[in-house]
């Protein structure tokens, strides 16, 4: 059975031009880095790939769609 675990490393201040990053695991293998920011959440993958953006604009559109 796949396991999938989230670490969470939070700043000891609000956010303001900081961020929160969440690093995520699947059976010990790191698959990205999701970091909540001002400005919206960026999706990192563990590969290396250039990371992806969405804005809270973006992120209430597709929610509430």
């Amino acid at each position: 059975m796949a396991s999938t675990k989230v670490k969470l490393a939070l700043p000891t201040f609000a956010l303001g031009n900081s961020k929160c990053a969440f690093e995520v695991f699947k059976d010990n293998s790191k698959i990205g880095t999701l970091q909540i920011s001002k400005g919206g959440l960026r999706w990192t993958p563990a590969n290396g790939q250039t990371p992806k953006l969405k804005r809270w604009k973006e992120l209430k559109e597709f929610f509430e769609s």
